[in-house]
């Protein structure tokens, strides 16, 4: 049927759950017209919402995962729980730590980077 997917890895406080859930499954999934599988470490919050899509929807896609991105933001989680950043997520990760006022800790890992691989910045 869609023959293709992202899996997200998102996490959000144990308290949001059921909000992140709710907003998945009857936010972006109503949206969008399809079903929004999500797999879990659910016991520290960690999910995995797969986001669906046919040959050609690359960009549907993408706007989905990055709708489900700004949900863990939003409810003060993380765009990722443990795969790591990535090209997918660069903007995101900075929209995170605007969303914290922690454009400090991005600029010293930023930092950090520039001492172990100085021309890959």
């Amino acid at each position: 049927m869609y023959g293709n997917f992202y899996s997200e890895d998102i996490t959000v406080p144990i308290s949001k759950l059921v909000e992140a859930i709710n907003r998945l499954r009857g936010g972006i999934s109503i949206k969008y017209g399809r079903p929004v599988p999500i797999l879990a470490h659910i016991g520290d919050g960690n999910m995995h919402p797969h986001i669906l899509f046919k040959q050609g929807e690359e960009e549907l896609a993408q706007r989905m995962y990055d709708e489900v991105a700004r949900i863990a933001i939003e409810l003060g989680g993380t765009i990722s729980g443990e795969h790591g950043i990535g090209l997918q997520k660069k903007s995101l990760l900075h929209e995170q730590y605007l969303k914290r006022n922690n454009i400090v800790a991005l600029n010293l890992m930023r930092n950090i980077k520039r001492l172990i691989d100085p021309p890959a910045i």
